[in-house]
C-alpha cells in the first residue's frame, strides 16, 4: 500500500475518489495488485502513466486507469507490443511449446494455471529470441536448480487478459484437459505400481491421445492402456450381446407372464429376478444422475405386472418387490412435488407390508420397506411443518430400524438405519422444543456412528454420517447457548471432514464440506472473541471455496458460503483496524452475489447477505468520517432489503439491529432526536422478545448494548450474567476487553 500511495501523497497529488462505490482509485490498485506476481515494475508504470495523466484537480483518475486496463491490462499490451515485433513462424513455434508452460486443473476443469519448465525440453532457434525479449521485461521468469534452467510465465492475468493465450486457450482447452486426464490417470497408475488404474475404459481419450505431447512414462501408461482396451474389447462385446440377449428374453417373459397365467408358477422366479434387476441395480444408476422419469417408468412396470398376477399367488418375494416398487414410485412423487399422490402410493405399499408380514411376521427386507415407508410418510408432513405428524411417523421408523438390528446384529446396514432415523428424531425434536429429547437421540446415533467408524475408518460414508451428527450436536448447543460446547463440537466435525479428504481427495463434495466445517469452526470462535482462531479458519474456508468457485460458478450453496466467509471477515478486519482488507472483503462478497439468479437474490437470507456486506461498508465509511454518505447509503441498502423481503418473514434481530445502525449513523450526523427515537424502537421489539421468553443470544447482548450502562434494571442483570455464562464475545455486539482480545 505505502508503495502506491506514499509518492503520490509526496508529490502533491491525490488518488480520485469513486461516489458511487465509495472508494478512492488507490483502493482499486492495491486490489488488483494482489493477484499478481512481481508487480513492483507494473506498479511503477502504470503510476507514471497515472501521474502523466492527472486532472486539473491534480487527482489520478479512474478513466486513465481503466483506458489502460488497470495492472492486468497494462501487462496484457506490454506483452502484445513484444510479441507482434516477431515474425509469423517465431510466434506459430512459441504458442505450439505453450501446452508445457499452461496446465489445467483436473479436478477443476475451469481452473488454469502455470508451471515451471526446463528450458531444454522447449527451447530452440526459432523461439529463441521471444524467450529472451519477454524475459528482459518479466513477463517470463527464470530461475536455476540443480545447474537446469527453469521457466514459467509470470503473469497467470495475463491468461485471461492477453488476446494470444485466450485465443490459444479456446482452440486448445479439450487438448489441454486431456493431457491433465491422461497426467492424472498416470500418477495413479504409478501409485498402484502400474497393476491398475488403466485408460482402456475411456476409449475417446485413448484416441486422442494421440495427438498430445507426452513424457516417456506417460507414453508407455497410454501405450499399456491400448493393449489392455484391445484385449477386453472382445470380451466386452461378447459380455454385451449378452446381456442384451438376456434383457430381450426376460422383457420377453413378462410379456407373456401377463397373458398366460398358466406359465406363472414356472417362471415367477424369472420375473421376479427381472423386477430385482430393475429396482435394485438400477435405480442405484438412475437415482444419482436424477433421472427419476426412467425410476418412474420401472416402477409402473413393476406394479402393473404384479396388479395382473391373482394375489393368491404372491409369495414373501412378491410382496416385497410390490412394496419397493410403490414405495420408489412414492419418492418419485414426493421430490416431483406430487405430495398427496405419494401419500396415497405410500398407504397401499403399506397395507401390503401388513399382509406380507402375516406371511412371514420377522422378514427383514418386509422390515426395510416398512421402515422406508414410514420414513417418506413423515417426510412428506415434515414438508408440511407438521411437526407432531411427522414425529408419530419417524418414532415407527426407529422402531422398525431397532428389529431389524435385532434379527441381524452384526447386518452394518441396519445399524446405519438405526442412526438415521435416530438422528431424524432429534432433529424433529429440536423443531418441537425438545432439546433433552433431541440431544438424547443425537448422541445415541453419534455412538453408533463411532462404532461404524471404528470398524470401517476407510468408509467415506461412515465418516460423513458421523460428520453430520457431530454438526447437528454443535446446532444444538449453539441453541442452548452453550457456546464452548459447539465450538469443541465444531473442531471434531472439521477433523472428520479433514479425514474424508485423505480418504478421497478427488470428490469435491468433500472439499465443500471441508469448507464449510471451517466456516462453521470460524463462525464459533467468532462468537467467542477468539478473533485470530476466527480469521484463520475463515481465510482456509475462503481458500477451498475460491477453487470449487472455479468448478461452478452458479453453484447456489457454494456462493452462499462464499459471501459468509467474506462478510465474517470483512467485520474482523474492521474491528482490528484494517479497513482497506475490510472493504477487500465487501467487495469480493458483492461480486459473488451477483452470481445469484435473479430467483435466489429474492429469498430473505440471500437479501440479507447484501445488506450485511452494505452495513460493513457503511459503518467503514462512518469510520473514515463519510459520515453522511454512509447514512444514506445504509438507508437505500435497508429499503432495498425491504423491498425485496415478506416483512413477515424478517426477524425481529434483524429489524432492531437496523435500527441500532441508524441510531449510531443519526448520531454521527448529529441528528440526537433521530437517533434517539431509533434506540427507543429498538428497545421496544428486542423486550417484546425477551419478556415472550426468547433465550436468543443475539436478543440479548443487543438489548444490553442499547440500555444504559450504569441501569440496575432487573432484567439486564439476568441477561448480563447470562451473556458472561455463556462466554459470547462477539465484537459485532458487545464493546471488547483489550486484554482479551
Amino acid at each position: 500500500r505505502e508503495i502506491i500511495t506514499k509518492p503520490v501523497v509526496a508529490s502533491g497529488l491525490k488518488f480520485e475518489y469513486d461516489e458511487v462505490n465509495y472508494h478512492a482509485l488507490d483502493v482499486s490498485i492495491i486490489n488488483d495488485v494482489q493477484n499478481l506476481n512481481l508487480a513492483l515494475p507494473v506498479i511503477s508504470h502504470t503510476m507514471r502513466e497515472l501521474c502523466v495523466n492527472k486532472n486539473n484537480n491534480n487527482e489520478l483518475t479512474f478513466a486513465c486507469y481503466h483506458r489502460m486496463g488497470g495492472l492486468t491490462g497494462f501487462i496484457a499490451k506490454q506483452f502484445d507490443e513484444i510479441y507482434n515485433a516477431f515474425e509469423q513462424k517465431e510466434r506459430n513455434a512459441f504458442e505450439n511449446r505453450l501446452h508445457h508452460l499452461i496446465k489445467i486443473d483436473p479436478k477443476h476443469p475451469k481452473k488454469l494455471y502455470c508451471v515451471e519448465v526446463e528450458i531444454q525440453s522447449i527451447k530452440d532457434n526459432s523461439i529463441e529470441r521471444i524467450l529472451n525479449e519477454l524475459m528482459s521485461a518479466n513477463l517470463i521468469a527464470a530461475k536455476i536448480i540443480d545447474g537446469r534452467t527453469y521457466i514459467s510465465i509470470v503473469h497467470e492475468a495475463l491468461l485471461d487478459q492477453c488476446d494470444v493465450f485466450k485465443t490459444w486457450i479456446a482452440q486448445n482447452r479439450l487438448k489441454l484437459s486431456g493431457i491433465a486426464e491422461i497426467q492424472a490417470l498416470h500418477s495413479h497408475w504409478l501409485k498402484h505400481n502400474k497393476l491398475s488404474h488403466y485408460l482402456s475404459n475411456n476409449i475417446d481419450l485413448l484416441q486422442k491421445s494421440q495427438s498430445f505431447t507426452l513424457s516417456e512414462s506417460e507414453s508407455l501408461f497410454v501405450a499399456k492402456s491400448r493393449q489392455k482396451y484391445n484385449k477386453n474389447k472382445h470380451l466386452k462385446i461378447g459380455a454385451i450381446i449378452g446381456l442384451v440377449c438376456m434383457l430381450f428374453i426376460t422383457v420377453a417373459l413378462l410379456i407373456k407372464l401377463s397373458l398366460n397365467n398358466q406359465e406363472l408358477s414356472t417362471t415367477k422366479n424369472k420375473a421376479e429376478a427381472l423386477n430385482v434387476f430393475l429396482m435394485k441395480d438400477l435405480k442405484e444408476k438412475l437415482k444419482p444422475i436424477g433421472r427419476l422419469d426412467l425410476l418412474e417408468m420401472i416402477s409402473q412396470q413393476i406394479i402393473q405386472y404384479y396388479t395382473l398376477q391373482p394375489e393368491k399367488s404372491f409369495t414373501v418375494s412378491s410382496y416385497n418387490h410390490l412394496i419397493h416398487a410403490l414405495n420408489t414410485m412414492g419418492e418419485v412423487q414426493i421430490r416431483s412435488g406430487e405430495l398427496e399422490h405419494a401419500m396415497t402410493l405410500l398407504s397401499e405399499s403399506d397395507g401390503y407390508v401388513k399382509k406380507s408380514l402375516m406371511l412371514d411376521v420377522a422378514n427383514i427386507q418386509t422390515l426395510f420397506q416398512s421402515s422406508q415407508n414410514h420414513y417418506w410418510k413423515g417426510y412428506i408432513h415434515y414438508l408440511k411443518k407438521e411437526w407432531a405428524v411427522t414425529e408419530m411417523y419417524w418414532s415407527k421408523y426407529l422402531k422398525l430400524t431397532i428389529q431389524m438390528e435385532q434379527l441381524e446384529p452384526d447386518n452394518l446396514n441396519w445399524q446405519l438405519e438405526h442412526s438415521y432415523a435416530l438422528n431424524n428424531l432429534g432433529t424433529i425434536s429440536l423443531n418441537l422444543k425438545q432439546n433433552a429429547l433431541a440431544r438424547k437421540h443425537l448422541k445415541e446415533s453419534e455412538q453408533i456412528k463411532t462404532k461404524l467408524v471404528d470398524k470401517a475408518p476407510n468408509n467415506s460414508q461412515y465418516v460423513a454420517e458421523l460428520a453430520d451428527t457431530i454438526s447437528w450436536l454443535a446446532n444444538l448447543a449453539n441453541s442452548e447457548n452453550k457456546l464452548v460446547e459447539a465450538n469443541k463440537y465444531h473442531s471434531k466435525s472439521l477433523v472428520l471432514s479433514k479425514r474424508l479428504i485423505n480418504i478421497d481427495p478427488q470428490n469435491s463434495n468433500w472439499d465443500y464440506r471441508l469448507a464449510l466445517a471451517y466456516y462453521r469452526l470460524g463462525g464459533s470462535d467468532y462468537d467467542l472473541g477468539n478473533l485470530q482462531a476466527a480469521g484463520f479458519n475463515i481465510n482456509q474456508s475462503i481458500s477451498i471455496m475460491d477453487k470449487l468457485f472455479l468448478i461452478d460458478e452458479n453453484n447456489h450453496k457454494w456462493i452462499r458460503t462464499l459471501i459468509n466467509n467474506h462478510i465474517v471477515m470483512a467485520k474482523l478486519n474492521r474491528h482490528n483496524g484494517h479497513i482497506d482488507q475490510a472493504l477487500w472483503h465487501v467487495e469480493q462478497g458483492k461480486f459473488y452475489y451477483h452470481n445469484y439468479s435473479p430467483q435466489n437474490k429474492q429469498l430473505i437470507r440471500e437479501a440479507n447477505q447484501l445488506l450485511r456486506l452494505n452495513t460493513v461498508s457503511s459503518l467503514i465509511m462512518n469510520d473514515l468520517g463519510q459520515k453522511k454518505a454512509a447514512l444514506t447509503q445504509y438507508q437505500k441498502a435497508y429499503d432495498h432489503f425491504q423491498q425485496n423481503s415478506n416483512t413477515d418473514q424478517i426477524p425481529v434481530f434483524t429489524t432492531a439491529y437496523h435500527l441500532y445502525i441508524l441510531s449510531a449513523l443519526s448520531h454521527s450526523t448529529a441528528d440526537p432526536s433521530k437517533s434517539n427515537s431509533y434506540l427507543d424502537m429498538a428497545r421496544v421489539s428486542l423486550l417484546l422478545e425477551l419478556n415472550s421468553g426468547s433465550n436468543n443470544k443475539e436478543i440479548k447482548a443487543l438489548f444490553l448494548m442499547i440500555s444504559a450502562a450504569d441501569s440496575t434494571d432487573e432484567l439486564l442483570t439476568r441477561l448480563n450474567t447470562d451473556i458472561k455464562g455463556m462466554k459470547y464475545q462477539n465484537p459485532d455486539l458487545l464493546k471488547q476487553d483489550k486484554n482479551n482480545e
